[in-house]
């Protein structure tokens, strides 16, 4: 369901904050290679509030991660972007945001000692079902954008 509501979305918000924050810019870096829809509200400390606010529950979805201890900021963005699809990723069902997400997937680690680690698979479990269910667009967006950095000259050969 999680893959559906990214697909139907104009636009796929990040937000992960303080230890999140690294596995929201992951699934930015990979996703965005080949589904240019993705905006990455982890990075906005001054101006959060103005993007999260003008969300639209027609076009936007937002991804939250959150792992416990959750910040206070990020439970108050999420209250405030309930009228859009939430799709919460934590490490506890125990989590405040679970009661605005639409979709909570609980990674059931917050004792395991493994830090974001279970999150970061999460992240990587929904760019894969996302590349998987676009098929080849996807692959062809990603031979376009390697051609393009070939002729670049971006890598070392």
């Amino acid at each position: 369901k999680a893959i559906t509501l990214m697909m139907e979305a104009s636009r796929i918000n990040l937000l992960g904050l303080r230890s999140s924050r690294t596995v929201s810019l992951y699934l930015e870096s990979a996703i965005d290679r080949f589904y240019p829809h993705v905006r990455q509200l982890s990075n906005e400390s001054e101006f959060l509030y103005d993007k999260i606010f003008r969300l639209s529950a027609e076009e936007d979805i937002i991804i939250i991660f959150s792992a416990w201890p959750c910040t206070k900021r990020t439970i108050d963005v999420s209250a405030i972007c309930r009228h859009v699809p939430i799709i919460l990723v934590t490490n506890t069902s125990l989590n405040p945001i679970a009661r605005y997400a639409d979709i909570v997937i609980d990674t059931n680690s917050v004792n395991s000692g493994c830090g974001i680690l279970p999150l970061m698979f999460i992240a990587e479990a929904l760019t894969a079902e996302l590349a998987r269910r676009l098929g080849p667009d996807s692959m062809k967006i990603l031979e376009e954008l390697e051609s393009e950095l070939d002729k670049a000259d971006v890598f070392m050969r």
